[in-house]
């Protein structure tokens, strides 16, 4: 699976990254940036399965970010993260047609949200 994580904080984007593949999901593909921007060109390029990206970064911010790439591929599948409360960029998200959007602190929900994009496999559908 090809999965976009974008984060200005490099601590971040490995946290981000050792909590998906502890999630069985493999083998994967990561494509790192840093800003907004950054992400737009990466989006395009590389075509990812999902895209998980910060809100509050320098440059191009997550929403401005997402727009863009929902503009380029409506089918495109983005969940929006933040440290911030999360109530206060729901609207926002919504308005830029992000998927989901979920707090850092809370980064366990993430699989819900690939579950949701039907990328991870439920329980139910594992082999046993």
């Amino acid at each position: 699976m090809k999965i976009l994580i974008v984060d200005d904080h490099d601590k971040m984007r490995i946290w981000v990254r050792s909590v998906i593949d502890t999630f069985g999901i493999g083998p994967n593909e990561y494509t790192e940036c840093r800003n907004g921007e950054e992400a737009v060109a990466a989006f395009l390029l590389v075509r990812p399965d999902a895209v998980v990206m910060d809100i509050s970064m320098p440059v191009m911010d997550g929403l401005m970010a997402t727009r863009k790439i929902v503009d380029a591929d409506p089918q495109s599948k983005i969940v929006l993260f933040t440290q911030l409360p999360v109530e206060e960029y729901v609207e926002a998200a919504a308005r830029a047609r992000a998927h989901s959007i979920i707090s850092k602190e809370d980064l366990l929900k993430l699989r819900e949200v690939l579950v949701s994009f039907c990328i991870v496999p439920n329980d139910s559908t594992r082999k046993r």
